[in-house]
């Protein structure tokens, strides 16, 4: 995962929060940051000091988590501190494989169509908004971020909010991240003219007893979630990693 702090930072206290971005109902989602190792609580103490609310340091080193609600989104592109930001879908503390690899795959290929994603995605979309006019603010021509594929989620940098997914591990989170490139309108409700929103799913399984390989839980939850949302598969030019 990597991190290009210095190069958009400056811009980040120049957003606010309009009623067009928050013209529906407030939501509250938790957001996940990767940060240097070592760094958790100086992230965790930048998130009180200028959020205003506590972060959770993770088990997991370089990570920290925090709720927000949409109508204060904008504030999580004044942090410094942190890599990546993405958005938690879902938490399974624990989680409980099937003995076979063959159950467990059907288990994963089952959850991608019963994770609550709305909630994520309409924050995704938020965060899109935010950038498009933050990108207008500025001229309107600002340089696109590409995704780096060597980042395990995509290269978000700080001003975008992912998606992860991970019940491949004896502690499994399902978490959220969007790539800067280009965010699209959430596929649930999507508009008729919204282009195909392209996607890739990355598994890193906790951990040393599993009957399955990360690359078969990535292709078999994958499969699911292209299935589930008709979105397109695409390993590098991807607008969200799963």
């Amino acid at each position: 995962m990597s991190s290009h702090d210095g190069e958009d930072t400056a811009e980040q206290t120049s957003n606010v929060s309009t009623p067009e971005e928050t013209d529906s109902a407030i939501i509250t989602v938790y957001i996940g940051a990767t940060v240097p190792t070592g760094f958790e609580h100086t992230a965790a103490e930048e998130v009180q000091e200028k959020i205003g609310v506590d972060a959770r340091i993770s088990k997991d080193r370089g990570r920290i988590y925090f709720p927000i609600s949409t109508d204060k989104l904008f504030q999580v592109h004044r942090l410094r501190s942190v890599d990546n930001l993405f958005v938690v879908v879902e938490e399974y503390d624990h989680y409980q494989f099937k003995e076979s690899k063959e159950e467990t795959l059907m288990e994963l290929q089952q959850l991608a169509s019963k994770l609550p994603w709305s909630n994520a995605l309409k924050v995704w979309e938020l965060n899109r908004s935010l950038k498009k006019k933050k990108g207008h603010r500025k001229g309107g021509n600002s340089t696109r971020v590409k995704p780096d594929s060597e980042a395990s989620v995509a290269d978000t940098r700080q001003q975008e909010l992912p998606r992860e997914t991970s019940p491949a591990g004896g502690d499994a989170k399902t978490e959220s991240v969007a790539d800067p490139e280009s965010c699209q309108q959430d596929s649930e409700e999507a508009l008729p003219e919204a282009r195909l929103i392209k996607f890739r799913v990355t598994c890193n399984r906790a951990g040393d007893k599993h009957s399955f390989s990360s690359n078969e839980a990535a292709r078999d939850f994958g499969g699911a979630v292209q299935e589930f949302f008709q979105w397109k598969a695409d390993m590098t030019k991807f607008d969200i990693e799963v």
